[in-house]
């Protein structure tokens, strides 16, 4: 690969390398580069798929090959450059093993079938990767205390009687977290594709606690709800606009105010406010009202947030100007 320059040997590839920035080439790199991971390699990795007109294995066991004619890797072009480039820099463990496998064949109906085939899978995500870690067993849990259920995978709960309403994604958890305890909508909004990489540990820290995390997800579903009914349909722009956008901003401080504090930590706390909140999620409502008012003068007093509502809703600048807002003018038993 290092000496094939133009890169030809992925002609029949359908998708070309994606750089060493993103999140499986920089892990094959680091996985391949790693003294203690290297040897791990060969079960860590899918390895590399390869047509070719001819392929000649010679046996000796002290120098073993296979001699190929007109190569082509049909799958694996980031797992092959990633290990190219490593070897290149001088980083390649040699310990590193690759599973391949070599498909002899002048056949191009056969060859475009494995090219489409080996291609096309189901997608797994970032949260079916996350979906048996120990923080996710945990929350699962913890979570039937309450009588809800945590959606680690996708169609989970599809063959059982429990009803919607108790089933709870963990998607719709991580993003409701972010955006509620750590106080960051715009990004619970704009960014939930980082909940699974980037911002996981900061979400799913490990703790025994799961309150916050039934309780901010529970927050951002009444209000989702009573936003789409009560301000959807509005005539002024501005509140229409935030009532279909704005729903994690507004959690962020329906959440403060009702609770009266950022305290996310006192588990007796915790457990009463959602005990409160399942015997009359109502007592919301007031809140919420009140949180759109503040959402709309923190937005109306900034003619740059008014110019952009799409952008400004995704800035740390807007999360930063709803702290102070909350903190200045409507104090309350802030714990950081």
């Amino acid at each position: 690969m290092n000496n094939d320059k133009n890169g030809f040997v992925f002609d029949l590839n359908i998708r070309k390398y994606l750089g060493k920035l993103g999140g499986v080439n920089k892990d094959i790199l680091n996985t391949c580069t790693s003294s203690n991971l290297s040897n791990l390699f060969w079960f860590l990795n899918n390895g590399v798929t390869i047509v070719c007109d001819k392929a000649d294995p010679v046996t000796d066991p002290d120098d073993p090959k296979v001699k190929i004619e007109n190569m082509q890797i049909v799958n694996g072009c980031q797992t092959a450059t990633s290990l190219a480039n490593a070897l290149k820099d001088g980083h390649l463990q040699p310990d590193a093993k690759l599973m391949l496998r070599i498909y002899e064949t002048k056949d191009l109906e056969l060859v475009d079938k494995i090219v489409l085939t080996t291609n096309n899978q189901n997608k797994i995500t970032g949260r079916n990767l996350r979906a048996n870690d120990k923080t996710q067993l945990d929350l699962e849990k913890g979570f039937t205390l309450f009588n809800y259920h945590l959606e680690r995978k996708p169609r989970q709960y599809e063959a059982t009687t429990i009803p919607k309403e108790n089933i709870v994604p963990n998607e719709d958890v991580a993003v409701a977290y972010l955006g509620v305890v750590l106080k960051k909508p715009s990004d619970s909004r704009s960014r939930k594709y980082k909940v699974w990489n980037e911002f996981y540990d900061k979400i799913f820290t490990g703790t025994d606690i799961i309150e916050p995390y039934l309780l901010s997800v529970l927050i951002h579903r009444k209000v989702n709800e009573y936003l789409l009914l009560n301000y959807a349909s509005s005539t002024d722009d501005t509140t229409r606009y935030l009532a279909k956008n704005a729903s994690f901003h507004v959690s962020r401080i329906s959440a403060y105010l009702w609770r009266a504090s950022d305290n996310w930590t006192n588990t007796a706390t915790l457990k009463s406010d959602i005990t409160n909140f399942i015997a009359s999620n109502a007592i919301l409502d007031a809140h919420i009202n009140s949180a759109m008012t503040i959402l709309s003068k923190v937005v109306n007093r900034n003619a740059k947030y008014l110019a952009d509502l799409n952008s400004s809703l995704k800035s740390a600048d807007l999360d930063n100007e709803i702290n102070k807002e909350l903190h200045t003018n409507h104090k309350a038993t802030v714990t950081p």
